[in-house]
């Protein structure tokens, strides 16, 4: 009966760390679809001073699986606009890269030949109290 007793228990001890485990390591890497975005900081505009196409975006800071960061850019030729802000793609989501890593603008980005632009970062997370941290965002441009 003894040994019985303590299979059990041996039993119930395994699948408590399965489920542990199976929880703690099954869970999803954040991303849009299920990160709580708690808001966006908003660029000034920034004067090229001439005709440029900003050919990459890339930014520096810290970032776990838990979290989320975006950008979105809009340009123009006048700084009244009109400001449309594009993501991938050139659709209403955002420009998702990993830190110290680079987002090529392809061919057809609507950001060619422009004096003005300004960019949209969005910061979610998937846990709460936590945030991811940017420090500095690069953009590339060209002739």
């Amino acid at each position: 009966m003894a040994g019985s007793k303590k299979l059990k228990i041996f039993l119930v001890f395994v699948l408590s760390v399965l489920l542990f485990f199976n929880s703690v390591f099954s869970e999803e890497v954040c991303n849009l679809d299920n990160a709580v975005i708690s808001g966006y900081l908003e660029s000034p505009i920034f004067d090229l001073g001439s005709s440029y196409n900003l050919t990459k975006i890339s930014w520096q800071g810290e970032k776990t699986e838990k979290h989320f960061v975006g950008f979105q850019i809009a340009s123009a030729n006048s700084t009244s606009g009109p400001w449309i802000f594009y993501g991938e793609n050139f659709s209403n989501n955002y420009i998702d890269i990993q830190p110290f890593t680079f987002f090529l603008f392809n061919q057809d980005h609507p950001h060619k030949s422009i004096r003005y632009f300004k960019y949209r970062v969005f910061l979610g997370s998937c846990e709460d109290l936590s945030s991811p941290q940017v420090d500095k965002i690069i953009i590339y441009y060209r002739k």
